[in-house]
Order: C-alpha cells, then sequence, then structure tokens
C-alpha cells in the first residue's frame, strides 16, 4: 500500500479544496492511505496561522492598498533572495513538526496545494535526504512571488506552458514543471441543467443573471 502525505493551508479555502479533491480521487482509486495536513495550524505558531488566513483574508477584503504595497515589494526581488521572504519564516516554523510528521507516517509521495509546502519541503532538503518524491501544484494564473523559494520540489504543476519560461527565471529545473492544469474536484467537468441550477440556488428563472467569480483575493473592486 502506497502511502501519500498530503500538504494545504488554509488561507482562504481553495488550498484545501484541492488537497481535498485529491484525496477523494486518490481513494477512489484504493490501496493507499492519505493523509492530509494544514501545516501551518497544525506546526506553526498561532500568530502565523491568523496571518496566513484572517490576516490576509483582512487585507485582501479590506485593507487592498496595504496588500497590494506587500505585494509589489516581494514581486521586486530577484531568485537570490528566496531565502530572505517572510514566507521563509512562516516555513521554518512548521519544518520541525513537518519532518517528524515525514519520519513517522514514511510517505511514497508528498503533495502540496501552497507553496508554504513547497518552501518547507525545499528547507528540509537542504539538511536532510527526504525518502519520498514531493509533487506542488500553482493554483494561480500566475505565479505568487514566493514560489522561488520553493525550488527543491520533484515535480511542480503548473497552468500551461506559459509559465516554463519564468519557472526556470524562478530557479526551477524545466524538468520539473509541468504544464498539465489547475487541479479541480471530478464534480466540475459534468454539467449542469441550467433550470436545475436556478432551482437549486433559488434563483428566479424570468430575471437575467449574471455570475462573477474571483479567487482567494475575494472582491476587493480590482
Amino acid at each position: 500500500m502506497k502511502k501519500v502525505l498530503i500538504l494545504t493551508v488554509t488561507a482562504g479555502n481553495g488550498h484545501n479544496a484541492c488537497a481535498k479533491a485529491l484525496k477523494n480521487k486518490l481513494e477512489a482509486m484504493g490501496d493507499v492511505q492519505i493523509k492530509v495536513v494544514d501545516i501551518v495550524k497544525e506546526y506553526g505558531s498561532r500568530f502565523d496561522s491568523w496571518v496566513v488566513d484572517k490576516g490576509y483574508s483582512l487585507a485582501v477584503s479590506r485593507l487592498p492598498w496595504l496588500y497590494d504595497l506587500f505585494y509589489n515589494r516581494f514581486m521586486k526581488y530577484t531568485p537570490n533572495q528566496r531565502y530572505s521572504y517572510f514566507a521563509q519564516k512562516v516555513a521554518l516554523g512548521v519544518i520541525d513538526g513537518l519532518y517528524k510528521e515525514i519520519l513517522n507516517f514514511q510517505p511514497d509521495v508528498i503533495y502540496s496545494s501552497h507553496f508554504y509546502g513547497a518552501i518547507a519541503i525545499s528547507d528540509l532538503r537542504l539538511k536532510y535526504a527526504l525518502p519520498c518524491k514531493v509533487i506542488v501544484s500553482c493554483l494561480d494564473y500566475v505565479y505568487s512571488p514566493f514560489w522561488q523559494a520553493g525550488i527543491g520540489v520533484d515535480y511542480f504543476t503548473i497552468p500551461n506552458s506559459d509559465f516554463i519560461e519564468q519557472g526556470k527565471y524562478l530557479g526551477y529545473d524545466e524538468k520539473k514543471l509541468m504544464p498539465i492544469g489547475i487541479p479541480i474536484n471530478e464534480k466540475i467537468y459534468h454539467g449542469l441543467n441550467r433550470r436545475d441550477a436556478q432551482e437549486k440556488l433559488e434563483l428566479q428563472k424570468d430575471v437575467p443573471t449574471i455570475l462573477v467569480m474571483f479567487g482567494g483575493g475575494f472582491w476587493s473592486g480590482g
């Protein structure tokens, strides 16, 4: 039986949804033992957990100017500064607990739906030879400025081939970059009749309806 350790982070719920979808898919395939861990909540400090989840949500929804200020500052960092990020502080706070988890669970594969998992694993691999393959996924159609601190993984799934050149600039070996799209729940592939959807959502059937979708940044007017 293979073992898979899935790492996620609660910063909104998209990363958790991805982790859950992968868990469900692997379990349906059978003969696999899976453990899902929210690494910042489980191994990090309460402060870091608050900043990553509630603090992030507050910044992008109520203080977008402050979020933009820090984001644009981090975007100016070069790959040579990958160990100078705030994200490194959070990652260093979880690596002891994560390393113990790896030793106890002995996974064949580690999958992370968030860059914090990639950074923590990359930091651990500077000191230890981990007995498993590590796969991570970019869940956005743009690289976060923190991905360049997570180059110590085996495979990095990216939305499409347009991400390859920048990925190489960030420090990833091209052989690690896998342009296979963003992982989603399998139920998304199955269509829903319009009338059925209206009834399920309790929408008025004769009123024009517009759906506006936004990612982890919430609807901040951008």
